[in-house]
C-alpha cells in the first residue's frame, strides 16, 4: 500500500496526517470540507478522518441552520471531537450563538482564551455574541466537555492523536500572536 502524507496549515494548527490509500474504504481518508456561508461573510471548516470530527470555527448567526444541516448529514456519531474557535467575531463564533450544533456533543473546546476584544479605543467588540458564546462554552464544560485557551493548549494539549495507528494527529502552531 502506498503512504500518503497531509500536512494542513491553519492558523493556530496543524494535521499531520500518514495513512494507507485504499478506494474501497472511504470514510477512512481525511476530509476538508469547507462550509460555505449562505447568508453571510463567515468561516467554518469540518476536518474528518474515519470517526474524529473538528470543527473550526461555527460562521455566522445567519448561517447556522445551514451549518447545523451540514453537521448533521456529516457528522453520523452526532460527536463532534475538537471544537476550536480562533477569535471572538461574530463570522466565527456566530453559529455556536445560534446553536449550530444542534444535539451534537462536544469533547474538547479550544478557543482564543481571553472573555472579550477591544479595539485600540478599548471598546468592546461584539460583546453581546462574544458573552453568549462564552455561557455556551461554559454550559459545555459543566457538562463534561474540556476546555482550554490556546496558551494553555499549547502547553498541556500540544499534540492530539487523532489514530496513533496511522500516525495522525494535531499539533497547534505557535506563532505568539494571541
Amino acid at each position: 500500500m502506498k503512504k500518503l502524507s497531509t500536512l494542513l496549515l491553519i492558523p493556530l494548527l496543524s494535521i499531520m496526517a500518514c495513512q494507507s490509500v485504499n478506494k474501497d474504504k472511504p470514510g477512512e481518508i481525511l476530509t476538508i470540507t469547507s462550509i460555505e456561508m449562505k447568508n453571510m461573510y463567515g468561516d467554518s471548516t469540518l476536518i474528518q478522518y474515519k470517526d474524529y470530527d473538528i470543527l473550526i470555527d461555527s460562521g455566522t448567526m445567519n448561517d447556522a441552520n445551514h451549518i447545523k444541516d451540514v453537521l448533521n448529514k456529516k457528522v453520523v456519531d452526532k460527536k463532534i471531537e475538537l471544537l476550536v474557535l480562533t477569535h471572538p467575531h461574530g463570522d466565527h463564533i456566530g453559529g455556536i450563538v445560534n446553536n449550530c450544533l444542534g444535539n451534537m456533543n462536544v469533547d474538547t473546546i479550544v478557543d482564543y482564551g481571553y472573555t472579550y476584544q477591544t479595539d485600540g479605543t478599548s471598546m468592546v467588540e461584539n460583546i453581546n455574541t462574544v458573552n453568549s458564546y462564552t455561557s455556551i462554552r461554559d454550559e459545555f464544560v459543566a457538562n463534561g466537555t474540556k476546555y482550554y485557551g490556546i496558551k494553555e493548549a499549547l502547553k498541556s494539549l500540544s499534540t492530539v492523536y487523532i489514530d496513533k495507528a496511522e500516525d495522525c494527529y494535531l499539533r497547534w502552531l505557535k506563532h505568539d500572536y494571541y
